[in-house]
Parts: structure tokens; sequence; C-alpha cells
């Protein structure tokens, strides 16, 4: 953890200083615009007043204009008039020929506070009129400098306003820049970590490389990954070894039972536990060989004897050896298949595992139903896959408990306290069989009673790769 902590806050303050660095950039750049600004921008008061003071009216009323003044006009490419009281035109230098040559009150109002025909202008009064100074429409930004009271060059506000677009893409590309590369680094040290996790999760091993700023972390899920593949061999072993050993004491145990269940000049009472010892001994026998298989089918120790089956077909051959084994008056079996054709239904996968799979259901609903029960084996065609459906009317299983079972969770509670399984060991060795023909499963209430188990098939199953 200390190590994840560190790898963050390292990434964090990294981060940070590259935007304080960013921002003292864009500071140092913004003082150098503002001051670039002040040299390129005159007071307009003063401008105005400055060209006032070369524009002079004689005792004759002749108004003239001195070198000076024209040449401050001329650097700006403006122009000036002086309007009488009447708003009369007296005088002008350089005047637009679209300009007029009289303005009322409501003009001389008008264009003071903003535009005399597209050009922005300023005003000063003088003891002989009003001076109207006129610049050329060509500053993009030259009205709203104008009415704080500056005149701006154009060609400089020109170039400012593009360079501030220029600065406004720069931030943003140094900005995704920014978190790109540090995406990638940081996805570079985070992501094989957590597909070693998944992949641990679903039982493989995992071999991450130790190094980096991570490597510690690398190293205990290689580790991790390690023990649990011992573990689980040791497990797998454990199981095989057992089966094997047990084999042979069974066998004889279910040899001597039978012998003396069928010996009839023993006493019937003794022949009758022998007949006892004999089942429960098959059913040892039996769990044994699930716990077995469903080990191989966890472990990926199964290999899957693929070939082509009917589905129609299989579930028939279930259904007849559990009538033909002699099946109690009070269960009813019956196969409907009434929702589809009597063609075959063809499908790739493990004939033994499937019939396995069906059996354990139907016999599921039996081993949980002392009382009896009508168990329904269906199959039908969804339109993408096949399913089959085993259903019974018996006391069914709370709703709670079906969750975890759809979760594929089995708890101690899954065991009675006579040894018998609860509903849960049995679906667990139907599940892996299931997963191995990549279908799906999904438990759920029968109505009005009972339970259904429904197993899902693809029609187009190619397990071919997996043997």
């Amino acid at each position: 953890m200390n190590t994840i902590n560190k790898f963050f806050k390292k990434y964090l303050w990294k981060s940070i200083l590259i935007l304080l660095l960013f921002l003292v950039l864009n500071l140092v750049f913004g003082i150098g615009f503002l001051t670039a600004m002040k040299n390129h921008t005159i007071d307009a008061e003063k401008e105005v007043s400055k060209i006032a003071e070369g524009i002079r009216q004689n005792d004759l009323k002749q108004i003239s204009i001195d070198e000076n003044t024209r040449e401050l006009l001329s650097e700006k490419d403006s122009w000036a008039m002086i309007l009488d009281d009447s708003g009369k035109v007296i005088w002008d230098y350089y005047m637009p020929e679209d300009i007029p040559q009289y303005y009322s009150v409501s003009d001389v109002a008008k264009f003071s506070r903003w535009y005399l025909e597209d050009y922005p202008v300023l005003v000063h009064e003088l003891s002989f009129g009003l001076l109207v100074v006129g610049y050329q429409p060509d500053n993009i930004l030259g009205s709203s400098m104008i009415k704080l009271h500056y005149v701006t060059d154009s060609g400089f506000v020109k170039v400012a306003f593009i360079g501030g677009i220029l600065l406004l893409l720069v931030n943003i590309v140094v900005v995704v820049l920014i978190f790109l590369n540090n995406t990638r680094k940081v996805e570079k040290e985070i992501v094989p970590i957590l597909c070693g996790i998944e992949e641990i999760s679903h039982g493989g091993a995992v071999s991450l490389p130790e190094k980096g700023e991570l490597a510690n972390i690398n190293i205990e899920l290689n580790y991790a990954s390690q023990y649990i593949m011992k573990k689980d061999k040791a497990r797998a072993d454990w199981i095989n070894g057992i089966s094997h050993d047990l084999r042979t004491p069974l066998s004889m145990i279910m040899g001597y039972a039978g012998e003396i269940e069928e010996d009839e000049l023993i006493f019937s009472e003794t022949r009758k536990q022998a007949g006892i010892i004999r089942s429960q001994a098959e059913k040892i026998k039996k769990l044994i060989a699930d716990l077995n298989l469903v080990s191989k089918l966890e472990y990926s120790m199964q290999p899957l004897r693929i070939e082509s089956i009917d589905l129609l077909e299989l579930g028939r051959q279930v259904v007849v050896e559990f009538l033909n084994d002699g099946l109690e008056e009070k269960y009813e079996i019956d196969y409907d298949i009434s929702e589809i054709s009597q063609e075959p239904l063809l499908i790739e996968g493990d004939v033994f595992l499937l019939k396995r799979m069906l059996a354990n259901l139907i016999q599921n609903s039996i081993s949980h139903n002392p009382e009896g029960c009508h168990i329904v084996l269906a199959i039908r065609d969804t339109g993408k896959e096949w399913e089959y459906s085993v259903s019974d009317n018996g006391i069914g299983v709370q709703q709670e408990k079906i969750e975890q079972l759809n979760r594929g969770v089995i708890s101690g509670e899954d065991y009675l306290d006579n040894g018998e399984t609860s509903h849960g060991y049995g679906l667990k060795l139907v599940r892996h069989i299931v997963e191995a023909h990549r279908g799906r499963i999904f438990l759920k209430s029968n109505v009005p009673q009972g339970l259904c188990v429904e197993i899902f098939l693809g029609h187009r199953n190619d397990l071919r790769n997996k043997t």
C-alpha cells in the first residue's frame, strides 16, 4: 500500500509542478503582452488634444493645421473635420467622401458615443467648433479600445488577437500532452497489475516483470500466483490420490455387501442392512467421482472428448436410463419435446459430461424431494441457443438460496447434518460442465412450486480448440 501511495503522490506532485510552471509561463507571457500593448497604445484624450493643439483659426476665421499634426494624422491613417454650432462641416482634412457634410444634434450625440459611418471617431471641443478625428475601420478591436478612451495600433491588435488564439491552442495542446503522458506512464505500470489480478481471479498463472516503480506489487502478485497454483495443484493431487486410494476399499465393501444382501441363507434383517451398506457405499463412490470430476473441470485437467451430439437423443437416453433403473412410483419423469421438431439438434460437445449434467439435475430433484415429485426434462429452441430445462413440483428452494446458486456461491450450509448434500454441490458440477461447453445456467422457482434449472447451449459450439 505504501508503494501505491508513493507512486500516486509522485505523479500528483509532478502534475502540480508542471501546472505551476505552466501558469508561470502564461503569467510571464501575459505581463509581456500588457507591456507591449502599453507601448502600442495611446491615451485617446491626450491624442485628440495633441491634434487639437495643431489646428488653429486666425482673425479671418481661416482654419489651418501645422506640419506636426499632419504627420500625426498621417501616421495613424486618420482624418479630421470641424463642425460649427449648426452641425455643418466648416473644415476637413482628408475626410472620406462618404462622410456627410451636415449633422443634427442627435447625430453628433450618436457618433460621439459610437461610430460615424463605420469609422471609430474621437471628438474634442474647440473654441471655434467641434473637432472630430476619425480612424480607419480596419481595427477589429478599435471600437472597444476607443470606448475605453484608448487608441491602439490596428496592426498590433491583429497580431495580439492571432497570438492570443495561438496561445490558447498551445495551452490546450500542452495540457492534453501532459495528461496523455501521465496517463501513459500510469497505464504502463497499472495495466499489467490489473491484468494479472484478473488472470489470477480466473485461475490462471501470471509472471509479471519485476521492475519499475511498482515492482514490489508485481513481485507479490507473482508470489501469490505461484502460491495459489501450488496450492491448487496440491488440492487436485490430494483429491486424485484420495479417489484412487478409496476405489479398492469401496469396491470390496460394495462386493461383500452385495453378496450378503443376495445370500438367502442370511437373516432378512442382516441382508437389509447389507443393502443399506451397499447403497451408501455407492453414494460415497459417486460423490468421490463427482468431487474428482469437479476438481478436473475446475483446474482444466479434464480433456473434452468432442463429438457431434444430438441433444434430442441425449435427453431421451437420460430419461430412459432413469426409468429402466427402477424409479420409485412416487417419482414421475416426463420428456417434453413439444416445442421442437423431431429433427436432430446437433451440437459439438462431450457426450459423457452432458449426460452427467442432465442426470445430476434429475437426481437432484429426486434426492431433495423424499415425498416424491413430478420431474420434467424439456428442450426447446430459443432462436440463438438450445435450452434444456429440468423442473419439478417439489418443495423448492428459498429465493435467497437461488440467488446464491446463480452466483455460484456454495457455503457450509449446503451440507446437511446427515452428510447429504443440499442444493449446491451437485449443481456445482453441473455449472462446471456447462461452462466447459461455453453455455449458461440459470435457476428459478417453478410455478406454482418447485425448482427449475435452465441450461443454454449455443447452436454451433465449436470446442475443438479445447481438446
